[in-house]
């Protein structure tokens, strides 16, 4: 029955969920965490977050997986009330589920989206002492912070923040900073981010030519030909389909709030 259902939920077939959901509960299968996970999934994937908070209010035991399902579909939907006061309501609850990654990647994804500065980094720095437990910030925790910082403006606290980081960085979370170098109009910081992007990614072009425009619309001509001969030189390609690195790196934080498998396996 998990496996139909998180069929269901891949297809966005809402209308035999629905069918599923009356078997489960005919048949008495409702008692199964992972089932009613599965279902709740279900129903917050296909934006019905009413009868996904119905089927958690309902639950007598609720595994980590309920509460990110959730967590991560209020965070999603941009409905920040929901995701913290659900998030508090986790931290306060009596018992032995702690957030851990996932959970704090919805709520840091939540507070980018709405360019919640100070409260991203009371969480981020939380997590960093230990507050969650023996949570590791990951590339993508370090990413929600620069694309949070870096929307903001706050382009050199983000730059410090990649070069401070435990782990080694990688292009998309250089690529987001670089989008945002653009939004803002900052060269200078731009061209540190390049000169990141060239170690990280050397072969990927349209990071030059994003250097190129800014140069071009500033009218520093003799700069964006620089650029383009170091291009040239190192054989640097524009990848067919490349867009703003902001774009395709909130593209991967959706993806990556909440793997259907986690939901299956019931943790």
């Amino acid at each position: 029955m998990v496996s139909v259902v998180s069929a269901c939920t891949a297809l966005g077939d809402l209308v035999t969920g629905e069918r599923l959901r009356h078997y489960v509960d005919s048949n008495g299968f409702g008692w199964m965490v992972s089932l009613r996970n599965a279902l709740m999934d279900m129903y917050a994937k296909c934006g019905c977050l009413p009868e996904a908070r119905a089927l958690f209010d309902g639950m007598a035991i609720r595994s980590l997986a309920s509460w990110n399902t959730l967590i991560s579909a209020y965070a999603s939907h941009g409905d920040e009330e929901s995701t913290i006061a659900l998030f508090h309501q986790m931290l306060a609850h009596d018992n032995s589920v702690k957030p851990d990654g996932v959970t704090l990647l919805a709520v840091l994804t939540m507070y980018a989206h709405k360019g919640c500065v100070e409260e991203g980094r009371t969480v981020f720095d939380a997590m960093q002492r230990g507050d969650y437990g023996k949570v590791e910030p990951t590339i993508e925790h370090y990413g929600c912070m620069v694309d949070l910082l870096s929307r903001a403006g706050q382009l050199e606290e983000a730059y410090q923040m990649i070069g401070q980081m435990s782990i080694p960085s990688n292009d998309v979370v250089c690529g987001v900073l670089l989008g945002a170098c653009r939004m803002h109009g900052n060269i200078d910081m731009a061209e540190k981010a390049v000169q990141k992007l060239r170690i990280l990614n050397p072969h990927e072009g349209g990071y030059y030519i994003l250097l190129v425009d800014m140069y071009t619309a500033a009218g520093r001509t003799a700069e964006a030909m620089e650029v383009r001969r170091t291009m040239n030189k190192t054989g640097a390609k524009k990848t067919t389909g490349w867009s703003c690195p902001t774009t395709v790196y909130a593209f991967l934080l959706m993806c990556l709030c909440l793997p259907t498998d986690v939901v299956m396996t019931g943790h």
